[in-house]
Order: structure tokens, then C-alpha cells, then sequence
């Protein structure tokens, strides 16, 4: 676990002198660090995370033969394994090639998801944080998906560019870059009604009392999703009957404190309560803070069914980490809202490794295939 902890100590450092560097030395640090988590991903080991083998290893080799795509289109589509098409498609395609199909398909996922999630948090953070931003994106998200869910992972990435073109109000490009999420992972169609919300304002007493309203139905354990499923919508309602399933055979209980909830719940009040402080510097505040209360609610109404719970709360979470940024522009003097921002990130990687046991100690894939 030692290289966790090491690229989460650089990153510290990085976070640190961010705004200090020169256009030069931000440029190539850029890049590096891009280059870096792109190739730490890619590469990893089939045994380093859950869903390697069990899911994409095994995907790759029960898809149908790739001609079968324009010869049988129908059979092709019935006999493939239980993964979003886009991915099945692509390693039956690279079958044709190669025998380790799986593996160049977790590459070619981490060399998009990598660079289009670094390019959205440089263009949405506030002067002098994305050195926050990216630490908290390793400490949680990129473990999470880069190094396991690594179709949600693309998903997110687009969907997280597609972000700023609600405050710009530009339809066309949020409907593009949700469908483009949409293709790499379902779920991210569901974040099409986010483009409804207004960016400048926030009623925060309403959105507030919505999330403790269903924390309290979770609570005395209400039934909403029942509810929700006699409302048949497309690929939502599929998407989330799988997920039932799912949970019938597993019977995982969930903690409606969860830590990382409650974590977003106290950030989204501080940054409200400093919002002077902090929207003359992040004009995509009340937005952002929107975004990830929605995430909680998501939560609480989906909490009967853990993995579909989780699986929304974490793409439309990733509005944590530029809130959770924000924090420097709330404490003075600076070096406590760096503590705090750190303290934080670490925390997260710390239970994400120790806690939750999301990866195995690192390896390459080399170390598989030799």
C-alpha cells in the first residue's frame, strides 16, 4: 500500500506550491502528473482491484465474435455478458487482434478518462486550487474508478465536462457530452435533468431539509424505492431493476451515516455559510452545491439498493472535491485551510485503503502477462 501513500504525499507537496509554480513549471508538472495516473491505471495488475477479472477479464471472454455485429446483429446483441455494450463491442473488436483484450481496454479507458477529467477540474477550479482538486480526486474518485470502475470512470469524466454548460446555458453541448457519458456508463443519462438547475441562486433551507426529510425515511427504514419503480423510465428503471436483483442475492445492509455523506453534508453547509467569502472566486458555488446535495438524496432514496445508490451518489459526488477546495478561502490564516483540505484527503485515502479495502497492494500487468 506504500505507493498509495507515496503519489498521495507528492500530491500533498503539489497541492502546496500549485499556485506558486510559473506557467512553464505548471504546464510540464501538468502533464506529468496526467502521464503518470494515466499509466498507474492502465497498467495496473488484474489482481490490484475487484472488477478486473470478475468483470472486464470475464466480459472480454464471453462477447460474441465481432463479425457477428453485422451478420447477426440481433444474435449479437442477445449474447452479450451483462456489461454496457459500448465496452462489450469494444473487446470483441480487439479479440480480432490480440488474446489480452481486456487489458488494452483498460488502457485505452484510463488514457480518456485520465486526461478529460484533469482537463474539466483545471477548467472549473477556482485560481490556485486544482493542486486540492486533484489530491482530492486521487484520495477517492480516481482509487474508486480509474483503478476499479473503470466504465463509470469514463463516464464521470464527461459528465463532469459537461458541468459548466449549465451555467452557460448551452443545451447542445450538455446533451452531447451526457450522451457521449451515457455510451461509456448508462447511469450518466440520469444526470440529464440537472441542466433544469438554476446556477446563480440557491434556496439552501429547501435543499437542506430535502436531504434530512429522506435521511429520516432511511432512517425508520420507508420503502421509496418501491415507490419509484412503479414509475417505468427508460434505461433508468432497467438499470435499477439489475441493481435489485443484485441486492436479493447479496442482502448488504447500508449505514445511513456513512462517513463520506456526512462529510458532504458539513462541507455543503460551510461553503453556504461562507458563500461571500467564496463566490467571488468560484462562480459555480450555488450549482456545485446543488449537484452534490442531489448526490445525497440520491443516496437516501436509493439506499434499499446499495449498489445503485452508490453508483449515483459517486458520479454526481465529484461536486465534493471543488467544494471541499473552497475550504481555503473560508479559514484564515491559509495554512489551516491547507491542514484541513490535506487532513482531509488523507482521511479519505486512509479509509478507502484501510477501511474499505478497495485495492490490493500494486502491481503491473506485466508482472501478469510474463
Amino acid at each position: 500500500m506504500a505507493i498509495y501513500l507515496f503519489i498521495g504525499l507528492v500530491l500533498v507537496a503539489y497541492s502546496l506550491v500549485y499556485d506558486r509554480l510559473n506557467e512553464r513549471s505548471t504546464y510540464w508538472t501538468y502533464f506529468f502528473l496526467m502521464l503518470f495516473l494515466f499509466l498507474f491505471a492502465g497498467l495496473r495488475g488484474l489482481d490490484v482491484d475487484r472488477d478486473y477479472v470478475m468483470t472486464y477479464v470475464d466480459t472480454a471472454e464471453h462477447v460474441p465474435p465481432f463479425g457477428s455485429l453485422f451478420s447477426s446483429p440481433i444474435e449479437f446483441y442477445k449474447k452479450l455478458p451483462h456489461t454496457e455494450f459500448s465496452y462489450c463491442v469494444l473487446v470483441s473488436f480487439l479479440n480480432l487482434f490480440c488474446k489480452n483484450s481486456a487489458v488494452i481496454a483498460a488502457l485505452i479507458y484510463a488514457a480518456i478518462a485520465v486526461p478529460v477529467k484533469m482537463r474539466a477540474m483545471n477548467r472549473i477550479s477556482a485560481d490556485g486550487t486544482f493542486g486540492y482538486v486533484l489530491l482530492l480526486y486521487f484520495a477517492n474518485l480516481y482509487l474508486l474508478q480509474e483503478m476499479t470502475q473503470i466504465r463509470a470512470g469514463v463516464g464521470t469524466a464527461f459528465f463532469l465536462l459537461a458541468l459548466p454548460e449549465i451555467y452557460n446555458r448551452n443545451f447542445k453541448r450538455f446533451l452531447a457530452l451526457i450522451i457521449i457519458a451515457g455510451i461509456f456508463h448508462k447511469s450518466m443519462l440520469i444526470a440529464l435533468p440537472l441542466y433544469f438547475l438554476k446556477s446563480d441562486t440557491i434556496n439552501f433551507k429547501y435543499w437542506f431539509g430535502c436531504v434530512l426529510f429522506f435521511l429520516f425515511l432511511s432512517v425508520v427504514h420507508y420503502d421509496l424505492v418501491s415507490i419509484v419503480t412503479k414509475v417505468d423510465l427508460p434505461v433508468f428503471s432497467d438499470r435499477l431493476r439489475e441493481y435489485i436483483q443484485l441486492q436479493k442475492w447479496h442482502q448488504i445492509k447500508m449505514n445511513p451515516f456513512n462517513t463520506f455523506l456526512m462529510l458532504q453534508l458539513v462541507v455543503s453547509v460551510l461553503v453556504y455559510v461562507y458563500r461571500d467569502k467564496i463566490y467571488p472566486h468560484f462562480k459555480y458555488l450555488y450549482l456545485f452545491i446543488k449537484i452534490n446535495l442531489i448526490s445525497i438524496l440520491f443516496f437516501y432514496v436509493f439506499i434499499g439498493v446499495p449498489g445503485f445508490a452508490f453508483r449515483i451518489s459517486d458520479f454526481m459526488g465529484i461536486a465534493q472535491l471543488f467544494l471541499v477546495s473552497m475550504l481555503i478561502y473560508v479559514f484564515k490564516p491559509k495554512y489551516m485551510a491547507q491542514f484541513l483540505i490535506v487532513g482531509i484527503a488523507f482521511c479519505m485515502l486512509l479509509f478507502n485503503l484501510f477501511h474499505n479495502h478497495l485495492l490490493n497492494p500494486y502491481a503491473t500487468i506485466f508482472s501478469d502477462l510474463l
